[in-house]
């Protein structure tokens, strides 16, 4: 799923997904605001600095703090929270742990 998509579609999609056991993949781009109990059950959420950014309220995300954004997302109901980084790399958060990569250089 992304954004672009229209959000009454999007919803379907969740619900479809749900009720199927289907895994939700959805890149949430462009960030839009949205009622936060939507990311319940999300499988895969795919957000870059900026949209981490705006869906958790933290100012900036960087490596540095990428860990505290990937908690919040991971608290909103989302099961793999995937921030991407540009040149700062990719990390990656679920129930069972962190990873954040750098890019080699």
């Amino acid at each position: 799923m992304q954004n672009e998509i229209p959000e009454q579609t999007n919803e379907l999609i969740i619900s479809e997904a749900v009720a199927h056991k289907t895994p939700i993949v959805w890149n949430y781009a462009p960030a839009i605001p949205k009622d936060k109990k939507i990311f319940q059950g999300i499988d895969y959420l795919i957000v870059n600095e900026v949209e981490a950014a705006f869906i958790t309220e933290i100012a900036e995300i960087s490596p540095e703090n990428a860990q505290q954004a990937m908690m919040a997302l991971l608290k909103l109901g989302v099961k793999c929270a995937i921030i991407t980084m540009g040149g700062d790399g990719v990390a990656y958060a679920n129930a069972e742990g962190r990873v954040l990569c750098r890019p080699i250089k």
